[in-house]
């Protein structure tokens, strides 16, 4: 990179924005509905038939079917979603064609702040985020890239040149449209607010958000009758930042750290000290997993290991630049007014990576990739703010290629992950009735993607508590995946599996990245091969 750290003119940049929002997109655009896309398409689909009671209709994403209003999110990008279904039906095309359009949003955000704070890198972070097994895997039809993309743009507004009030109504209006998306985005409004301390009418307008969730609520009241903020599943971890929590969500942030904490390690003014902290983490890792959590060896902890302490060496180029602000705060603080104003858009970035920390460790049930996704535009931008690189074009390049095979390969074990579920659901269903005895039925259980495509099949959906199987009724039953408590599985038989054929792209069990909890191998584990399983009832 240079002393001034570019490595292509303004145009060419642009140039490399649109190959990675194409690359993005490819990967994304013929994926089949995966994970959580199912629960979204049967919420999307109950907009459409009844758009003023969004929530009054039932889902099976548990054991049984209950109410939408038991699901955790709010509904802004759901009525997106039943839009595009209405105008196209469910179609895989135009669903991630549609999403492609907030991964192209939140490229350009990334860049832009790149370019508000660390210009001669912006590039670098933006590439960085993109190439990340996190960021490529994460789009699907999910909501967390168009969150992303939502909270950085209303971080860009504030923290820009405050021209009028109309930057206040701006900024938090499309904060606002983020929170209707997820309730996480809560943990950015301080930061926000902090932002929009420059300019005295524009803190005003931080009251659309509150306007928005009210009413919000008064919708919900008017659907089901209770406001839907105030009557979702309790988290039962309690009013604390959880050290499993803490411990899962730094490794989760490993999956996009792993570059920058190498251009650390390689060319920063401080790379030895980086070395020792990667290295101290590495090993604190096998003692936190083994020793404190009690967790068994899996083959791949090395490689999260290499993970955690990426991340921790970020982290401490943070809390390097914290210093930085304070030695800075002691030095200026006969005009402690003037210093807050010129370091007010750093501020906002920590109050950004500190309350989303915060947050994130204490309310979520489980970790995943796609929280640590919402940090990551921070942590970047904070550790090189710390410390400039001194890394060559050819060295930045080589590394980032290399990142982005990696990032493609591990998306493409998801793709094939998901792609097993949707080819095999007419197969199944066929060879499932076809050994299904006269007037038997076939049922299937199963969540995800699966969970859609054997809907599309004609099986019917197992439900734990209305489902009342006879003897001779078929069961299919999806190894492996979320499913449906059955109770007296025992009382069925084995009669066909389907396996997945093996393959190189099976070497990741890649739903780790979207659930992961604070086990051994956080992110990365091996890949097994997938199983549906027929079974009849025999008493």
């Amino acid at each position: 990179m240079g002393a001034s750290g570019k490595i292509l003119s303004e145009r060419g940049a642009y140039i490399v924005l649109f190959a990675l929002w194409l690359l993005a997109t490819a990967l994304n655009i013929a994926k089949p509905f995966h994970l959580d896309d199912t629960a979204h398409l049967l919420i999307a689909e109950q907009i459409v038939n009844a758009p003023l009671h969004p929530m009054s209709g039932l889902v099976n994403w548990l054991d049984t079917a209950e109410p939408v209003f038991v699901t955790n999110q709010p509904h802004f990008f759901y009525y997106l979603i039943a839009g595009v279904v209405a105008v196209f039906g469910p179609s895989e095309l135009a669903l991630h064609l549609f999403l492609s359009m907030f991964t192209g949003l939140a490229i350009w955000v990334s860049y832009a702040l790149g370019r508000r704070f660390v210009p001669q890198y912006a590039l670098i972070i933006t590439a960085t985020l993109v190439l990340s097994p996190g960021f490529l895997i994460n789009q699907n039809v999910m909501a967390d890239v168009p969150l992303l993309a939502m909270m950085g743009l209303a971080v860009l507004i504030l923290t820009g040149p405050m021209g009028d009030h109309k930057t206040g109504a701006k900024g938090f209006g499309v904060f606002s449209l983020a929170l209707l998306t997820k309730y996480t985005a809560l943990f950015l409004f301080p930061a926000l607010i902090i932002a929009a301390m420059r300019k005295r009418r524009v803190p005003v307008w931080s009251l659309l958000p509150v306007v928005a969730l009210a009413l919000w609520s008064l919708f919900n009241i008017y659907d089901y009758g209770a406001a839907h903020i105030l009557n979702r599943p309790a988290n039962a971890g309690g009013l604390f930042p959880s050290p499993k929590l803490t411990f899962a969500l730094i490794c989760n942030m490993g999956i996009f750290a792993v570059p920058l904490a190498i251009w650390l390690m390689t060319s920063a003014r401080l790379k030895w000290v980086w070395v020792g902290i990667w290295a101290v983490s590495f090993a604190a890792f096998y003692v936190v997993t083994l020793k404190l959590l009690h967790l068994a060896y899996e083959p791949l902890m090395p490689l999260n290991a290499g993970l955690f302490a990426s991340a921790m060496v970020l982290g401490g180029a943070v809390v390097l630049r914290v210093g930085q602000l304070g030695l800075g705060l002691w030095h200026d603080r006969a005009r402690l007014g003037g210093w807050l104003l010129e370091n007010l858009g750093e501020i906002t970035l920590l109050a950004w990576l500190a309350g989303g920390g915060v947050f994130l460790a204490t309310f979520p049930p489980f970790m995943a990739t796609r929280h640590a996704l919402l940090l990551v535009l921070p942590l970047f931008i904070l550790a090189l703010r710390a410390q400039p690189l001194n890394t060559g074009r050819r060295t930045a390049v080589s590394v980032l290629l290399v990142w982005g095979l990696i990032g493609v390969f591990t998306t493409e074990n998801d793709i094939r992950f998901a792609g097993f579920y949707r080819d095999m659901a007419p197969v199944v269903a066929a060879r499932a009735t076809g050994l299904a005895d006269h007037n038997a039925r076939v049922f299937t259980r199963g969540h995800w993607g699966w969970q859609w495509y054997a809907r599309q099949s004609g099986m019917l959906e197992y439900d734990s508590v209305r489902s009342q199987l006879r003897v001779g009724d078929i069961l299919v039953d999806p190894v492996d995946i979320s499913s449906q408590f059955v109770a007296d599985l025992d009382d069925y038989v084995v009669i066909d599996r389907v396996l997945q054929t093996p393959s190189v792209f099976g070497v990741f069990d890649t739903h780790r990245f979207y659930a992961s909890g604070a086990v051994a191998s956080p992110v990365f584990a091996a890949g097994f091969a997938h199983e549906i399983r027929i079974l009849r009832k025999e008493k």
